[in-house]
């Protein structure tokens, strides 16, 4: 295997754009066998799990800070899932994780439901239909891990991918509305307060 010369900065490698090239850590070349590349994909893809499913970016931001902070928390939780599908965690745990998610998101469906009614938003029938195939999704997924079903990885994939979508395209929708209409956002801020206080 070849050694990277002393003081010299690992490059990064064309194959697997990792920080640190296979070419020192395998010794890969041309020459290199199936066990070898089999390895190194197995250790690039630890490299990837070990990172967080979804990193809230300021791109999925609404602007209208108490739903953002709610999003935040969905995205918590699902990174919750993902870290404990990854280190192989008991199907209790994954199970109460799912549950959470469950129970928060039915919590932030029905304030952002409230909302878009109050505001009158048009569209609202057709974003609480999504909202409902969402839950029921999560509640299906959750009595399978707490029936010892094992949850797979594309299952928070694809969580992930409704959630960052709604958000971007459905959510951003109503809240267009609510800023053509040129509401000031205290009101937003006086409106979920007001919520907690009922739900209290």
């Amino acid at each position: 295997m070849r050694r990277r010369p002393n003081n010299q900065p690992p490059k990064p490698c064309q194959r697997t754009a990792t920080p640190i090239c296979s070419h020192w850590l395998y010794g890969y070349s041309a020459a290199s066998t199936t066990k070898d590349l089999f390895i190194l994909e197995k250790a690039t893809e630890s490299m990837k799990l070990a990172a967080p499913l979804v990193t809230w970016q300021n791109s999925y931001a609404l602007g209208l800070e108490e739903i953002d902070e709610q999003h935040k928390m969905l995205f918590d939780i699902m990174n919750r899932i993902w870290e404990g599908i990854v280190r192989n965690a008991d199907a209790t745990t994954i199970g109460s994780a799912l549950e959470d998610l469950e129970r928060y998101t039915v919590l932030h469906f029905t304030e952002e439901e409230t909302f878009m009614r109050s505001i009158r938003y048009p569209n609202f029938d057709a974003h609480v239909a999504l909202h409902r195939r969402f839950v029921q999704r999560v509640a299906e997924e959750k009595a399978k891990a707490q029936s010892g079903e094992r949850i797979s990885l594309e299952l928070l994939h694809f969580l992930r991918d409704w959630l960052v979508n709604h958000i971007l395209v459905e959510d951003k929708r109503y809240v267009t509305q609510f800023q053509t209409e040129k509401h000031h956002t205290s009101l937003l801020g006086r409106f979920f307060a007001r919520l907690g206080k009922k739900t209290a």
